[in-house]
Formats: structure tokens, C-alpha cells, sequence
């Protein structure tokens, strides 16, 4: 689980970063959904390891939350369209 959430952290990640681009601010829709589910997964991971926090679980949960944030600032800044 926190290797799916890494990949899901570390692909909704870059897409906010393309998103980013003039006119491809649609793609935030997207990458908020994707880091939606990061977290879900990281966090679930972070919490069944047992005392110790888990790397690659801690790692996703950094990504899919900084992708949540500024996709859904860039989704304000720009309407969701452009």
C-alpha cells in the first residue's frame, strides 16, 4: 500500500506541476482526484505500520498532500478551465 501511494503521490505530483502550464489547468481535475487517493492509501499504509513510520508511506503523503493543495489553488486561480 505505501508503494501504491508513493506512485499515486509522485504521479499527481507532476501532473500539478504540467498542470500548471497556461491552458492545461483542466488536468488539476484530474490530479486532485489522483492525490485524493494517494493520501488515502500512504495514510492507511502509515498507519498499519506498527510504531515506526514508513518511508515510502510517509514520502506519499508529502506528495499527494503539496498536489491537493496547489491543484486546487490553480483550480481556483484559474476557474478549473484555463
Amino acid at each position: 500500500m505505501a508503494t501504491a501511494g508513493l506512485i499515486l503521490g509522485t504521479m499527481a505530483f507532476f501532473g500539478t506541476m504540467i498542470g500548471c502550464i497556461p491552458f492545461l489547468g483542466w488536468m488539476n481535475w484530474f490530479n486532485v482526484i489522483v492525490g485524493v487517493f494517494g493520501l488515502m492509501f500512504s495514510g492507511y499504509a502509515n498507519s498499519r505500520s506498527a510504531g515506526k513510520p514508513n518511508g515510502a508511506a510517509v514520502a506519499g503523503m508529502v506528495l499527494s498532500i503539496t498536489a491537493i493543495v496547489f491543484g486546487t489553488l490553480r483550480l481556483k486561480l484559474g476557474c478549473g478551465i484555463i
